[in-house]
């Protein structure tokens, strides 16, 4: 990167409505889902992660209801790899699904009780179901950046290579890469698949969430995961109107956002969720412009 400018377009994939839902006391009823949808695809993110359909009935049923509304942002179901999961998304009418896993070894041996063969094999039944049935498919594994590297190279080698998905996603799901890391890893992954569209995912324990960011889209990175007011579990997510603001106005990278839609989206989402935003908020805090 070294200070050189970034000149091309990435897209944002909004997670407002999953992995914001995911933070602690947040619960959208069915139209708020759907409000918020609607905000967003006016917002301009090219695909808003409308939710887990196994989930509830409620989240099923909103994500039916958004899949028929012609919003101009794609609805995409989150699923695990599962074919229950996958039936499930099938049956609310989207046309593109996140498949989840954790690409974790240790979690994988001590909580799934899987060998390494056994989570390839999870893995790319997964994928392959999904695009037979023409859904535009991401492979999205989890606590990736406190995987081992070479262990996690030989997953998304072998899910690219024998299941050929539409995106794979890197994910900081605890929020420990330094932007330095992420920058350095997500340039290999991306020269290691150059016709597969890469997605940078995080989280936000040590504040680095925006600059990571930053540093994924100058690795190479097409689209990033995100959410309004940076709502998600625990330290929440990378912030919409962080990514959105930083990009357009300090390196001058559309990435479809109407930032000045911005301000009203993110107070919609704090009423909704009864989260506040807090004064010293980068760029939408009451003390900004105080």
């Amino acid at each position: 990167w070294c200070g050189q400018p970034l000149t091309r377009s990435v897209y944002v994939h909004d997670v407002t409505l999953r992995d914001g839902e995911q933070a602690p006391g947040v619960c959208f009823t069915l139209p708020e889902r759907l409000r918020i949808a609607e905000a967003l695809s006016d917002l301009g993110v090219k695909r808003i992660e409308a939710g887990m359909p196994t989930v509830s009935e409620q989240a099923a049923e909103s994500m039916t209801r958004l899949a028929r509304m012609n919003l101009s942002a794609e609805i995409v179901a989150f699923a695990r790899a599962h074919s229950d999961d996958i039936e499930a998304s099938l049956r609310c009418g989207v046309k593109a699904i996140v498949i989840e896993h954790t690409v974790n070894p240790y979690l994988c041996k001590y909580a799934y009780g899987l060998s390494d063969q056994q989570l390839l094999d999870r893995l790319v039944g997964a994928v392959l179901r999904a695009k037979d049935e023409g859904l535009h498919t991401t492979f999205m594994g989890w606590d990736f950046f406190r995987s081992p590297l070479e262990f996690t190279k030989h997953v998304y080698q072998t899910v690219v290579r024998e299941a050929q998905p539409d995106a794979i996603v890197l994910v900081d799901t605890f929020g420990v890469a330094t932007p330095i890391t992420v920058y350095q890893v997500v340039r290999e992954f991306k020269a290691m698949f150059p016709g597969v569209n890469l997605e940078f995912h995080c989280h936000n324990e040590f504040g680095w969430a925006t600059g990571a960011a930053i540093s994924a889209i100058a690795a190479g990175a097409d689209g990033v995961h995100s959410a309004v007011n940076g709502l998600g579990e625990r330290t929440g997510n990378l912030s919409t109107e962080e990514i959105a603001a930083a990009l357009h106005i300090l390196f001058g990278v559309e990435c479809g956002v109407h930032i000045d839609k911005l301000a009203d989206v993110c107070r919609l989402v704090s009423e909704i969720s009864r989260v506040p935003i807090a004064p010293n908020k980068p760029v939408i805090g009451s003390r900004v412009f105080q």
